[in-house]
């Protein structure tokens, strides 16, 4: 019977993901490798300051069409402080992971036997 549920569930899970027949995009199809070389790439130019002018102008009139300063944009972005964003708030230096689990288990075993004494 559960071989039946997961095999429903997966041609359901394949509906979810079916392309639309009237596609007017083209389907991109990039592995792994691909994605970590570009993805590298684009943080090296970033990184050098080195944007294709027409891009950039291209970027900037996509923006405004839909409402958006640019310049405003990337004067709000160069302000932000993102040197507390990826450090830990918390010291984790003292805490016994070891102790901790020994007390839930002997918590769980007294809650078991207890358990069992009242059945």
């Amino acid at each position: 019977m559960s071989n039946k549920l997961f095999e429903q569930l997966y041609e359901n899970s394949k509906l979810l993901v079916k392309p639309p027949s009237d596609r007017t995009l083209p389907l991109i199809e990039r592995g792994l490798s691909q994605i970590h070389i570009e993805s590298e790439q684009i943080a090296e130019r970033v990184a050098n300051k080195k944007i294709d002018p027409k891009v950039s102008s291209e970027a900037h009139y996509f923006l405004a069409h839909h409402g958006i300063n640019s310049q405003k944009a990337t004067q709000s972005i160069e302000t932000l402080d993102t040197s507390k964003t990826f450090t830990p708030e918390i010291n984790y230096n003292d805490t016994n992971v070891e102790d901790f689990l020994r007390r839930e288990q002997e918590k769980i075993r007294k809650r078991v036997l207890e358990e069992l004494g009242k059945a």
